[in-house]
């Protein structure tokens, strides 16, 4: 097996971290030095190029993939040779496979599960249209990111319609707990193995188990070709029997009973329930690195955003009906005005009879000069009676302009 330590340099790329084991073919995520992009790195195991088919069939695969462009199809982005070893580059999901999600979670919510399985089956359905099998359709083949995007890969083992040739004696092309009659009997794989395929996926994903199971090989071989399925809604009562029946008729022993292709299959599918937002793959965040639900998180800031600014709002108007009410201190008024309109001030005049006075401006009005030499021409005046010398005008507060210029005097 070739394992690369993190740091290498494949090409242009580096390899950050090992994210899979897919069979013999370990995948890294690696990264275009110059491109900064990031991206998945399959390598094909140093061992297996011994085997010319095994090193053909792996270069077929980026031949077929780099040919398709399909929302849910990873995209091939490169194809590399160095060191005597295969390196296949694609796309990089930030996201988990199927399969994990579902031994995490069990069975899937009905809806939900329609809903990944339908942007499954259009990827398939456009494989099909190009004239490629996948042959091995399973959970751990399908990615769904963390933005809710659905992707079918690895086609690793895929073949075109129609090229020679047929699976080696003892070879399995795919997982047994998915594998159609025909193909564990040795024949070619078809369209209709892709159908059978993806009916055991669809059954695991709504009822959390696979259609047959048992701790041997050949107990799982023979459900396959000789038991029924048990029906879906018997293990779970979500299911209704109109999807099971949709299932079911995937799951048919003989291939002319099964859907002839997948977009039949699509199409009744949807006749039962409508296509949903594919972002509802995954309602919960795992623990390590993930998004979650893209649409709740950016709902929630809009509404603790659009409550902030209401609570400022109500703050900054608080602080105007705070100063503009009667009987509060003016801002545009000192806050050493007295009662009597006069400032208070340690730098005022006193006057001969130790009580202060305002302090004199450089600029006197005629009216103040007036005064002024009066009290100093009376110096035995009472205090009593030069309060009631002094205008009833100059005793009360003045408007903003009056004031300033008491206090200048």
């Amino acid at each position: 097996m070739t394992e690369l330590e993190v740091g290498k340099e494949i090409g242009p790329y580096r390899i950050l971290q090992k994210i899979a084991q897919g069979g013999m073919n370990p995948v890294y995520k690696g990264l275009h030095t110059g491109l900064e992009q990031e991206v998945a790195i399959k390598v094909l195991d140093r061992a297996a190029l011994e085997d010319p088919a095994v090193r053909t069939r792996f270069i077929n695969e980026a031949k077929i993939q780099a040919s398709l462009s399909h929302p849910n199809v990873i995209k091939v982005l490169n194809y590399l040779e160095q060191d005597e070893t295969v390196f296949l580059i694609m796309e990089y999901i930030n996201g988990e496979t199927l399969d994990v999600l579902i031994k995490k979670a069990g069975a899937l919510p009905v809806d939900r599960a329609t809903t990944i399985f339908s942007s499954v089956l259009e990827a398939v359905a456009f494989m099909h249209a190009k004239g490629i099998v996948h042959r091995d359709i399973k959970p751990a083949n399908i990615m769904i990111s963390y933005d809710g995007f659905v992707k079918v890969m690895d086609f690793g083992i895929a073949r075109t319609m129609g090229e020679s040739g047929k699976t080696q004696a003892g070879i399995r092309m795919g997982t047994l707990w998915y594998m159609s009659p025909e193909q564990i009997r040795g024949e070619d794989a078809t369209v209709s193995s892709d159908i059978y395929a993806l009916g055991a996926t669809l059954y695991q994903m709504v009822t959390g188990q696979v259609p047959f199971s048992g701790s041997l090989e050949f107990d799982i071989m023979k459900g396959h070709l000789e038991k029924p399925p048990q029906p879906p809604w018997q293990i779970n009562n979500g299911i209704t029997k109109e999807l099971g029946e949709i299932i079911l008729t995937a799951l048919a022993k003989r291939r002319e009973e099964r859907y002839q292709n997948a977009g039949e299959f699509l199409a009744a599918l949807r006749g039962i329930s409508p296509a949903q937002d594919a972002t509802r793959a995954i309602g919960e965040r795992p623990q390590q690195g993930m998004r979650w639900n893209v649409r709740r998180i950016s709902g929630n800031r809009n509404r603790i955003l659009l409550l902030a600014a209401v609570c400022i709002a109500l703050a900054l108007l608080a602080v105007v009906v705070f100063f503009r009410t009667p009987g509060k201190s003016d801002p545009g008024t000192s806050p050493e005005i007295g009662a009597q309109g006069v400032q208070k001030n340690d730098s005022a005049a006193v006057s001969p009879h130790g009580e202060s006075s305002p302090p004199v401006s450089p600029k006197k009005t005629g009216s103040s000069k007036k005064r002024l030499r009066k009290e100093q021409a009376d110096p035995g005046q009472s205090a009593e009676q030069k309060t009631d010398a002094v205008s009833p005008a100059e005793t009360v507060q003045r408007p903003e302009g009056a004031s300033e210029w008491r206090i200048r005097k």
